[in-house]
């Protein structure tokens, strides 16, 4: 190719091995990688893997085709949270009681309780239980942590379902970082 002057059939970018329609059918059809994984090995967007998949008329896989090669929804020990109970889950607490706390007495009275001191209002926004929408209690000293608190009306106070969530912040790793809710 001569310098300024495009020839045709040649391209002025070097080659890269996902154009090639074998290369790909054997990356994505034979090894069942996906195409975020041939992306990243060749250092463009998923985007440009799935381009180059339609061009060349591969069909792209159905969702349970994705699933199967992916084992989600596998059970017994092939599933990554096998076994992780109590101190070993990444949620975990630390002695949390087996029973639901909505299910016990005391703790009904106690929602009871904390929902006539604040009128049934939202602590946050004011928003009122007229449409059905539910009120949450939520503890100031959290449950697990303070036994002896949980059923102090004192120990509360009501949120929407639409402040409820901000009350929670994402968990965090060992080193103090943010971890996603999905673990």
């Amino acid at each position: 190719m001569t310098k300024g002057r495009f020839i045709r059939g040649q391209h002025w970018r070097p080659h890269k091995p996902h154009w090639d329609k074998g290369w790909l059918e054997q990356e994505y059809l034979i090894k069942q990688r996906s195409a975020s994984d041939i992306a990243k090995e060749e250092g463009c967007t998923e985007n440009a893997i799935l381009f180059w998949l339609a061009k060349h008329n591969i069909p792209k896989r159905t969702m349970s085709e994705v699933r199967r090669i992916k084992k989600w929804g596998v059970s017994g020990e092939a599933n990554g949270m096998y076994g992780r109970r109590g101190n070993l889950h990444p949620m975990w607490k630390g002695g949390v009681p087996r029973s639901r706390p909505n299910s016990l007495y005391e703790y009904k009275v106690w929602v009871k309780a904390v929902k006539n001191r604040f009128g049934n209002k939202c602590l946050l926004c004011g928003k009122q239980s007229l449409n059905g929408e539910r009120l949450c209690c939520h503890h100031i000293l959290d449950w697990h942590k303070y036994p002896d608190q949980r059923y102090n009306p004192l120990n509360g106070f009501i949120l929407c379902g639409s402040c409820h969530p901000k009350t929670h912040p994402l968990p965090r790793d060992s080193r103090g970082r943010f971890m996603s809710k999905k673990v």
